[in-house]
């Protein structure tokens, strides 16, 4: 199964967030065992690391990317890079769904790249009729 998966899910694990840190360090792990295939934009990369920088500083937001570059490289996730076919796909969410820009990207980038589901909590997400929505613990 294809799926993307939202900042969140890294940031539930990231941040041992309670009540999310299981499901979400579940699911990273089938990832890690190629259970599934697992995407993120190159906009959800840049999430990631800002939202660590900014709550935790340079050192853990530095262990984040490590992180996340690691297991680009291992081909357990590729990072999809935005594209002109992405950003007009975006510019259709926004007016569709009304979503923040970030979104409204993540969101062109699962229909671009035919997957299965996007992994997500972001509530926002539930009216998208496009695509399957998925929070981590309805796949582990």
């Amino acid at each position: 199964m294809k799926i993307v998966i939202d900042a969140n899910v890294f940031l539930n694990v990231i941040f041992e967030e309670e009540g999310f840190l299981e499901s979400s360090k579940r699911l990273l792990k089938l990832v890690e065992q190629n259970r599934f295939r697992g995407y993120i934009s190159s906009v959800t990369l840049s999430e990631i690391t800002w939202v660590v920088h900014r709550e935790s500083g340079y050192r853990k937001a530095r262990e984040a990317l490590s992180y996340l570059k690691d297991l680009s490289e291992l081909g357990l996730i590729k990072v999809i890079p935005l594209d002109e076919e992405i950003v007009s796909g975006m510019l259709e969410c926004v007016e569709k769904y009304n979503l923040s820009l970030v979104d409204s990207l993540v969101l062109s980038t699962v229909m671009n790249i035919g997957a299965d589901a996007l992994v997500t909590r972001d509530e926002s997400f539930r009216r998208v009729r496009e695509v399957e929505v998925k929070i981590p613990e309805e796949l582990v």
